[in-house]
Formats: structure tokens, C-alpha cells, sequence
């Protein structure tokens, strides 16, 4: 795959590259030492659990995104219909076409968006294509 390193980044930028052109702006390549090693994957594994009762939920969240890079939340108050309706509406989101979903993105960080945000981000992370 090719990566263009000289190119505005947007969603509809990216997709077009992908499809058309099969390259890739370069922030969101990761080397291949930061890559997934699939050998490495731990099948059995217990994700980690955060209680936001707990008084060191900082520190428990901090733990488990460097040792596993996600985690379940627990006693966080949502109620459950409310978390089913999300869900609804991110897979309907999700199914949309590129086109259709590059018109909720904004350059403007006044604008009502989602941020992907985390401690150890280095890379940009790209999950519509």
C-alpha cells in the first residue's frame, strides 16, 4: 500500500484514497513494530473490569488501557434502554455509505462531534472504512 504523505486528512480524503488509489495518509499508519501480532493474541483473557464506584478509577483505567487497550465499565449509572438505543443508532451510523457519513464530519472543533480520545494515542485511529 501506498502512503501520501503530503495530503489534507479528512474522512472523505481518506476514504477516496483507499478506494481510488489504494494509499493511505501517513498519520494513520503505524510502523509495523506497533502493529497487531495476532500470535500474540491471548484468547482467554479477562478484560478488565472498572468499577466508577471505586476511588481509583484513574488509576485502574490508566492500567488497563496499557496492559490491554480497553476496558468494561461497571455501576456507571447508564441506564440500560438508554445503552441499547445508542447501540441502535451507532450501527445505523455505521451502515451508512462513506459519502452520507463524511457529511457529520467537522473541521470546526466548536461543532458538536466525536473525539476518539486517549492517553497513548500516537497514531490517528480510522474506523469508517
Amino acid at each position: 500500500m501506498h502512503v501520501n504523505t503530503h495530503q489534507q486528512v479528512s474522512p472523505s480524503n481518506v476514504y477516496s484514497n483507499v478506494t481510488d488509489h489504494g494509499s493511505l495518509p501517513s498519520s494513520y499508519v503505524r510502523p509495523e513494530s506497533q502493529r497487531p501480532c495476532l500470535e500474540e493474541v491471548i484468547t482467554n483473557a479477562n478484560i478488565p473490569t472498572i468499577d466508577l464506584t471505586s476511588f481509583d478509577v484513574v488509576a485502574q483505567v490508566a492500567h488497563a488501557c496499557s496492559s490491554h487497550g480497553f476496558f468494561q465499565v461497571v455501576n456507571h449509572g447508564v441506564e440500560v434502554e438508554l445503552i441499547r438505543e445508542m447501540m441502535e443508532l451507532v450501527l445505523e451510523f455505521f451502515r451508512l455509505l462513506a459519502e452520507e457519513k463524511a457529511k457529520h464530519y467537522f473541521d470546526d472543533p466548536a461543532k458538536n462531534q466525536f473525539r476518539t480520545v486517549s492517553f497513548f494515542m500516537l497514531k490517528l485511529v480510522y474506523s469508517h472504512i
